[in-house]
């Protein structure tokens, strides 16, 4: 059976599957730290994902499950994914301790597979820690250090997967019917090269995405209603219009005119006007959505000054596909569960809170793609950090050892140190842009 269940979905069958009696929309909101809405919505997608009504429901009574579970859906729920990593990083990081033996059983997890938890997480945090940062004494679990030091934890989480991972589209070049993603990849890779166009690689794989999901769109013959006298920026428009006299000519296909601005507001960063919601309110949400982020995970992906209209623009055109339940299909899903699942996780936060204050409902798929624009929120931030060092030095490994553990003490910037022993070797050897040459 396919991962289909997110995390808090999992908790919730699993409460539900050792309770002796019904429990309320309230009681399990409570146990989950979430709202009823959210409850009821969780309970309705569970159901419809793992068929049957397994959930059942009875006003003045409660929810209880109808069955027994099969053993594929116990292994399902019982799948001890990386998500519970950052669930109990949560909890430690919002208390001054934990007890360690109701942390145990508020995961539903014994107290050796708690220890392992504790074990993995110290294991990772490590890296910027003499000692391991998570520590037990007297049955009581709690982090180490100044307040500024544990807000540092979910960074490092955050940049370990940035960092380590990659997407990869080639794998799924057959996952649409009519767009060839490596084809389309390629295309638009080329193009970008071409007219100038930076963006990161998870930019350019939500870019390569999102226009593979309009190519199957147009094909069957679906098309937006938007107005064109919102391209008002040449240089987007002249982007679109030549974008599309690729996708026309590549894939056979004809885009109408009021397909453009589609493509235009993707190079202009730009929100249009007439999607069905007020724009002032789509933006105080999307900043509400990244402030209660930042209040729980201590992330702040406003340093990358596009991730609001970033994400003001995806959630305009979603909030139309969920009005007429209308979603977009995403061949990552599960990759980006299983290679960043910490960023999901913030993800299906985020998309939360977004549901309950648009009133609208979407899958797994669409909150994937709010986690690929908060990935590349993240390494667009990541890259603002990291600073390319030309150190040239005729006197050695050991005079080079010193000045490499001087570099290594500064934190406001990860340093990249490349080392040469003369201004004429430096011309053959550097690798890429050097931000700062010493000597």
């Amino acid at each position: 059976m396919p991962d289909v269940l997110h995390y808090r979905q999992k908790r919730l069958v699993k409460y539900l599957s050792v309770a002796e009696q019904p429990l309320t929309a309230k009681k399990l909101a409570e146990t989950l730290e979430v709202s009823t809405k959210t409850i009821r919505n969780d309970i309705q997608q569970i159901n419809l994902l793992l068929g049957d009504n397994k959930i059942r429901s009875k006003n003045g009574v409660g929810f209880w499950l109808k069955s027994q579970l099969e053993n594929d859906i116990k292994r399902e729920i019982e799948d001890e994914s990386p998500d519970i990593l950052y669930e109990l990083l949560i909890q430690l990081l919002d208390h001054k301790s934990c007890n360690f033996y109701d942390l145990a059983d508020a995961f539903f997890i014994s107290e050796s597979t708690l220890n392992r938890y504790i074990k993995e997480l110290n294991e990772m945090l490590i890296k910027d820690n003499k000692s391991s940062p998570i520590q037990r004494k007297n049955n009581r679990l709690f982090i180490q250090g100044k307040e500024e030091d544990k807000r540092k934890v979910f960074n490092q989480f955050l940049n370990q997967e940035v960092e380590e991972n990659k997407l990869n589209l080639e794998a799924y070049s057959d996952y649409f019917e009519t767009s060839n993603l490596s084809k389309l990849s390629k295309l638009i890779v080329s193009f970008h090269r071409k007219e100038n166009i930076e963006m990161n690689d998870f930019s350019t794989i939500t870019f390569i995405l999102h226009i593979a999901v309009l190519i199957e769109r147009i094909s069957k013959g679906s098309y937006l209603n938007v107005q064109l006298s919102t391209m008002i920026d040449k240089k987007s428009s002249h982007l679109a219009t030549e974008l599309v006299k690729l996708l026309e000519k590549n894939f056979n296909i004809e885009l109408p005119k009021e397909e453009f601005a589609y493509i235009y507001r993707m190079y202009a960063g730009t929100v249009l006007t007439d999607e069905g919601l007020n724009n002032h309110y789509l933006k105080k949400t999307v900043e509400q959505m990244l402030r209660n982020i930042y209040s729980t995970f201590y992330i702040d992906f406003t340093k990358d000054e596009n991730i609001i209209y970033d994400l003001q623009n995806h959630l305009s055109a979603l909030y139309k596909r969920a009005l007429y339940r209308q979603y977009l299909s995403n061949p990552l899903l599960g990759e980006i569960k299983s290679k960043f699942p910490f960023i999901y996780n913030v993800a299906v936060y985020g998309s939360a809170y977004l549901q309950n204050s648009l009133d609208i409902n979407f899958p797994d798929e669409e909150i994937a793609y709010i986690a690929l624009h908060f990935l590349s929120a993240s390494e667009t931030i990541r890259t603002k950090k990291r600073k390319q060092v030309l150190f040239i030095s005729p006197y050695g490994v050991g005079n080079q050892n010193i000045v490499r553990k001087k570099l290594q003490q500064i934190k406001s910037f990860k340093i990249e140190l490349q080392i040469a022993s003369s201004f004429f070797d430096a011309e053959k050897s550097v690798n890429g842009t050097i931000d700062e040459p010493i000597s």
